[in-house]
């Protein structure tokens, strides 16, 4: 009888395990499945010639195919010599391809690189650890594996110093134009004054 009893009693301790087993497992599925990984893909900016004032750089990702997660922000900006990066994260396996481009300013003495990025990323599954890990590859314009950097170039305008004479000669037209006004209205008012005078005089001399 008790061997009976011992016997369904270890039976029960065996449905026990199996049944946490299976608990602990399904979560452990559905932990993977909800894994998540974030790539980042940087932008470094660079900037050659003679020094200015601060400028601010703008910079796009965009996804070759439509259905590949994107960044909130898909511009990001750089202020003056520095670096930025979109932060984008990722739940399923595969490989994703953007591309990285600079959008161009307006601003005076600039030349602005016009250099195109392509950023593969890889997302795969760790076995070992059972999550997901991400590896970016970038590539220049010519198919080359590159670190992207943009290099924008600044010249301070130069001043036309014929530019520079002219107006010179301009202001000193108009202050010479400006002298000969005020020595004619001074000559004017004299011979006006005289004309009174010998008129007053005229007038004395009647009355006499």
């Amino acid at each position: 009888m008790n061997r009976i009893i011992d016997r369904k009693g270890f039976q029960k301790a065996i449905v026990g395990m199996m049944a946490l087993l299976m608990v602990f497992s399904v979560s452990t599925l559905v932990s993977a499945a909800s894994d998540t990984a974030t790539a980042r893909i940087a932008v470094q900016q660079k900037i050659s010639g003679t020094e200015s004032s601060d400028e601010i750089f703008t910079y796009r990702l965009e996804a070759e195919d439509a259905s590949s997660p994107l960044p909130e922000n898909q511009e990001t900006t750089v202020d003056g010599a520095g670096q930025a990066a979109f932060d984008i994260t990722f739940t399923q396996v595969g490989v994703y391809r953007y591309t990285l481009s600079q959008i161009p300013g307006s601003a005076e003495g600039w030349t602005y690189d016009d250099e195109v990025y392509t950023a593969d990323v890889y997302v795969l599954r760790d076995a070992s650890l059972e999550n997901l890990e991400t590896h970016v590859i970038y590539y220049n314009s010519q198919g080359e594996k590159v670190d992207p950097a943009w290099t924008n170039t600044y010249e301070a305008p130069v001043q036309d110093p014929g530019n520079t004479e002219s107006t010179a000669a301009s202001t000193a037209a108009v202050q010479t134009g400006d002298t000969v006004n005020i020595q004619m209205w001074t000559v004017l008012i004299g011979a006006a004054a005289v004309v009174m005078i010998i008129i007053g005089k005229a007038e004395k001399k009647a009355r006499a």
